[in-house]
């Protein structure tokens, strides 16, 4: 959320910096009307806000100030998941700033201190992902699961089991597909917890983060290898390898179109690319902070306009 190291090459301009957190943002994420934008931190809060104006609405704060990872507006509304370091997942009311509801993990694995890696506690949440109805919750776990959460009902469902963290998760627009990156360089694609999931195979390093067409047909997948794939996820091949960044890739984004594609990595590049012939169109220099980190730095782009964060 924060581009200004130099101007952005022709054609795109930058519409506002937006500031206020303290540390580390995570993958910022869009409400589904593209009204507002919510971005949790490790500085432990979530903060909204309104894109008529670029207002700062509504800052979210769990009670310990815990380190906030990943968001995700549900499709319902004003409520929004979020994944933290102490290994709960919440969800808000963004309209009341009302706790709604919130699932802990019951595994050891470790935590985040300001100082150090803690051991025999609960494990970190990577990434949570709606339904396309907003009934149910994927988490993706660095206790190598992916488990389903029902939040009206209070149900939980353990839909993978890795050998290796859950980096990533996401399910398709149709709801029927639920995608898991993991950090033994795998793409799952699951049906169904009856059924077998799919493994993808093709990166030679962790998969960090997951996009799906607006249609569904296709997936993108970035990697620490530095290479971002697109998945055909129903002939289970690669479509395309996009190559150009020099170090791990953090994040990938699809336009509301979906034109483009864009990808952030920690070579301090936001790169597009064009989704039907995969060719580069355009690099924009953004500062990636380097270091230890909880999530990676990454990008979003608006569900109805031609705007990326």
């Amino acid at each position: 959320m924060h581009m200004e190291s130099s101007d952005p090459p022709g054609g795109l301009t930058l519409a506002a910096t937006l500031k206020g957190h303290t540390s580390r943002i995570a993958k910022p994420a869009w409400s589904r009307d593209g009204s507002h934008l919510a971005s949790g931190s490790d500085d432990g809060t979530v903060r909204i806000w309104s894109s008529e104006g670029w207002n700062l609405v509504r800052i979210l704060t769990p009670s310990d100030g815990v380190p906030i990872g990943r968001v995700e507006w549900s499709p319902r509304g004003g409520e929004l998941a979020a994944g933290s370091a102490d290994g709960t997942v919440r969800v808000w009311d963004t309209l009341s700033g009302e706790l709604l509801s919130s699932l802990c993990s019951t595994k050891p694995d470790v935590r985040w201190s300001r100082s150090r890696l803690e051991t025999d506690s609960r494990p970190l949440i990577r990434d949570v992902s709606w339904s396309g109805d907003g009934s149910v919750l994927a988490i993706a776990s660095d206790d190598y699961t992916v488990r389903t959460w029902h939040v009206r009902s209070n149900s939980v469902q353990t839909v993978y089991a890795g050998h290796d963290r859950v980096t990533s998760v996401a399910f398709s627009p149709a709801g029927t597909l639920l995608a898991a990156g993991t950090d033994d360089s795998i793409v799952a694609i699951l049906r169904g917890p009856t059924e077998a999931p799919v493994l993808l195979h093709g990166h030679r390093s962790y998969v960090l983060d997951l996009a799906w067409s607006h249609d569904g047909s296709w997936l993108a997948s970035a990697s620490g290898d530095g290479t971002i794939r697109i998945w055909d996820p129903i002939a289970q091949e690669t479509k395309s390898v996009l190559e150009g960044h020099h170090s791990l890739i953090g994040g990938v984004s699809i336009s509301f179109d979906d034109r483009l594609l864009a990808s952030k990595s920690i070579d301090d590049k936001v790169r597009l690319w064009r989704a039907d012939r995969w060719e580069l169109v355009a690099t924009l220099d953004e500062e990636c902070y380097g270091g230890a980190w909880l999530w990676h730095d990454s990008i979003a782009f608006h569900p109805c306009e031609p705007v990326l964060v």
